[in-house]
């Protein structure tokens, strides 16, 4: 798509060559970016450069100029595509974190294969593919980098990139047989158990909560959160009454949210 783009747009442009501009790398190490954003798109205003391109796309990110971002990054990837520098890898990684569809993905998929995708960048990925209903994709993916990261890591990879329900129980499940109810256990069902709630699946994670739970207080009040979700307020009253004592302030505003759903407003 991006080369038939590039096609109709080269009656277009008038290209000019230069040097790297030390300039820019400047202004870009004592965090001038709004300066560079200034300067560059004057200039791209006269003729197209790569390298004046490449520092509009990247300052117009620093400043949170997303539009201008991504069709600077795009316009530099279609352009000066075959020239895989960093750069060029640079642009790829824009396109990925500002679009969220097709493009998104060639440039997901061009970094992976590149191996450029940072920890961060392999979470966000794998979200993506999993956003895309790319579910085949994002199992694949994962289980090609599962090997470099921890048993928490993978789970909060799997947590935060938004997979389907079954695996993120897995997930939750391998964290647990591996470390226990650990303070990372906790944190993951906490994140999980909303994830949860908002797909109005409030049995998936039923056996994992009776064989895992033993009193923590941060649990609890999860716990009495991802009931008062699904309506099981003697659940919610429950787990939430364990942490009455810890969580005083945060005990009296759920009971007090319980009587309004319930109609027995004070």
């Amino acid at each position: 798509m991006r080369k038939y783009l590039l096609i109709l747009m080269l009656p277009l442009l008038f290209f000019t060559s230069c040097g790297a501009d030390d300039e820019y790398e400047n202004l870009l190490e004592e965090g001038n970016f709004h300066q560079i954003f200034t300067l560059t798109s004057t200039s791209l205003s006269e003729s197209l450069n790569e390298e004046t391109l490449y520092y509009n796309a990247l300052s117009a990110y620093r400043i949170s100029n997303k539009t201008k971002a991504f069709a600077s990054a795009r316009l530099y990837a279609m352009v000066y595509g075959d020239d895989e520098t960093d750069h060029f890898i640079t642009m790829e990684r824009i396109i990925m974190y500002l679009d969220e569809g097709e493009e998104a993905l060639e440039a997901g998929a061009y970094l992976r294969n590149a191996n450029a995708l940072r920890k961060s960048d392999s979470v966000y990925y794998y979200r993506l593919l999993n956003d895309n209903y790319r579910f085949g994709e994002a199992e694949t993916f994962l289980s090609s980098i599962e090997s470099q990261l921890s048993q928490s890591e993978l789970c909060f990879t799997v947590i935060n990139g938004n997979a389907p329900s079954a695996r993120m129980l897995m997930a939750l499940e391998q964290l647990h047989e591996a470390e226990g109810t650990s303070t990372a256990f906790v944190t993951a069902m906490t994140i999980a158990l909303q994830r949860f709630a908002d797909r109005d699946q409030f049995d998936l994670p039923e056996n994992l909560i009776n064989r895992s739970f033993s009193g923590e207080k941060q649990y609890a009040l999860a716990l009495g959160d991802f009931y008062f979700e699904a309506s099981d307020y003697n659940k919610a009253i429950y787990y939430w009454s364990l942490v009455e004592d810890t969580y005083q302030a945060a005990y009296e505003n759920r009971m007090q949210q319980l009587r309004r759903r319930i109609g027995l407003v004070i």
